[in-house]
């Protein structure tokens, strides 16, 4: 493995890992639920410029995200 695979998977590891630390003393300041909503927009505005628009229908895209990804965290935070 090269060196900059290593370094990769350690950032991949520390990110990972900080998160953790930044979502409690997130609940701890703002509502679970707009934690949940703040942590995707912020991922959602760089992968705007990398990702490709599946052609299926917004409607259907945005109930997918809201149902997988949105709901798990927000009950999450609330937990």
């Amino acid at each position: 493995m090269l060196l900059k695979d290593k370094l990769a998977a350690f950032a991949v590891v520390f990110i990972w890992g900080i998160n953790f630390y930044f979502m409690k003393v997130g609940v701890s300041e703002i509502h679970p639920m707009l934690l949940g909503c703040l942590r995707y927009l912020l991922v959602l505005l760089p992968a705007l410029f990398f990702i490709r628009i599946p052609s299926i229908g917004w409607k259907w895209l945005l109930l997918y995200g809201f149902i997988s990804n949105f709901s798990q965290f927000a009950f999450m935070f609330s937990a």
